[in-house]
Formats: C-alpha cells, structure tokens, sequence
C-alpha cells in the first residue's frame, strides 16, 4: 500500500493515480487521443502492461460555422465544434470531401479552424483527423454557383469571341462549359473566377440568356446576347425598276443569316 504507483496509458502518464486495494488501482488519465491503447503499471521496480486496454473517444462534430462558401477565395476560415474536449493540438487535419484544407489550427479544447481550398460542387462532407481518430459530418458545405452578369458583345455574329464576366468561375478551370440558349459555345477558356471566354456557335435568333457550368454546379443570366442580323444588298431579276407581280427570286446578301435552314 506503501509503494509508490505509476500508471501510463499508452505512452502518458496519468495524471495521478490513487490505490484502492491488492486487485485496483484509479488513475486521472491525461487528456489523449489515440485508437486502443496499452496500460501500463508500475508498482515500486515491478510492471505490468495490459495491451489494447483502453482508447479515447472519437470526436465528433456538431457545429460548422460557415456552411455555404465562395469557390476561388481560400482565405475564407470556417469553424468545427466537437463534443469531446481535447487538451492539445494533436496534428489535426480536416478535409473537405476529397481535398484537405490549406492549413488547420487547434483553437480551443472543443474546436479548430481551417483555412478552405478553392473548389466549385455542391454539398460536400467535412473530415476531421485528430491523431489516429477521424470524424466525420456529411454534408456539411458547398460553394456558391457560378453567377455569370453579363456578356459582351451583347450583339454577336456567330464564330465571335464572348467575354462573360461573374464570379464563382472558380479557382482554376473546372471544366467550364458555356451555353447560349440551348446551344453550347464551340470552345470554352477559362481566364479567372470572374471572366471566361466563349466561340460562339452559329445560330440565329432574338436575345438568349447564357448558362455557365463550372464542376457540378450551373449559374445562368437572362437576356444576356443575341445574334446580329444584317442585310447587306438584294438582288432581283431582270430591270428592277419595273414594277413585278411577283414569282421571281431574289438573292439576298448579308450576315448573321444562320449556318443552315433556319426557315428563314
């Protein structure tokens, strides 16, 4: 009863520990982290260890601070609420669904920020790594669509270069897609967050909105462009001048007049 005691749980020592008879002892552990652990008494020169006898529990996340989020802005910071309290920073790590945010501080005994990566889907999971111990909150963000303002020329002819200017195009191409109308643009560039360029398709018609697809997500504007029309001469048979009746052909030339039968 004399000896003096020691007991570790993996490899801390508890923070006290208290005899209680031949066959007991209580300890204080010490805060942790950690899947099963071994314990280890000591009693005067003597050990003995029991392997795969205790473990810390698994955090668990119960609180985001910011749920919806810019795709292209990294600063942003959002904030993670566990039910367990954990003493010390113990190398956690936090991942949004497939990609692990740009760094990660332990701020308190029940939360951690992380500074976000860029990325453009929809509702995603948040991971949490607290040494050997994950958790995991579904669903838990998602970035904002892209949300195209406008476009220029507002008034094109078909094969020109559209400049479409919004944001949320994301941080680097994601496969970004533009569509006038219901026709897709031949080729789409991505430039930055808030600029992409389009070739226009051949078409015909009056103002047509434009959707942009970035990742997963869609973002549209309405009346955003249209295709010009122009006639440049006509052409008739014979004198002109005369007056006609009618049943003859005319050649018209211009542009913006379709690159095939649109009824015209």
């Amino acid at each position: 009863e004399g000896r003096s005691r020691l007991l570790r749980v993996g490899a801390t020592a508890s923070e006290g520990s208290e005899w209680v008879s031949d066959s007991a002892v209580v300890c204080l552990t010490a805060a942790g982290n950690g899947g099963t652990l071994s314990v280890v008494v000591t009693v005067g020169e003597q050990a003995g260890t029991l392997t795969e006898a205790a473990s810390y529990a698994a955090p668990h996340i119960h609180n985001l601070a910011m749920a919806n989020r810019a795709p292209a802005t990294p600063g942003a910071m959002s904030t993670l609420g566990f039910n367990e309290a954990f003493q010390a920073d113990y190398s956690a790590r936090v991942r949004v669904g497939h990609t692990a945010c740009e760094a990660t501080e332990w701020t308190s005994a029940d939360s951690l920020t992380c500074l976000l990566p860029a990325g453009i889907t929809g509702s995603l999971p948040i991971a949490v790594t607290l040494g050997a111990i994950p958790a995991t909150l579904t669903h838990a963000i998602s970035y904002d669509a892209p949300s195209p303002s406008h476009a220029a020329p507002a008034h094109a002819a078909p094969a020109a270069t559209l400049n479409i200017a919004g944001s949320g195009f994301g941080g680097w191409a994601y496969t970004a897609a533009v569509r006038v109308g219901v026709t897709s643009c031949e080729a789409t560039l991505w430039a930055s967050d808030v600029h992409l360029e389009c070739l226009l398709s051949t078409g015909v018609g009056r103002t047509s909105g434009i959707a942009v697809t970035a990742g997963v997500l869609v973002g549209s504007v309405t009346a955003a462009v249209s295709y010009d029309l122009s006639v440049s001469a006509i052409t008739l048979p014979g004198d002109a001048s005369r007056p006609t009746l009618g049943g003859f052909s005319a050649a018209i030339a211009g542009g913006g007049l379709g690159g095939f039968d649109y009824t015209a």
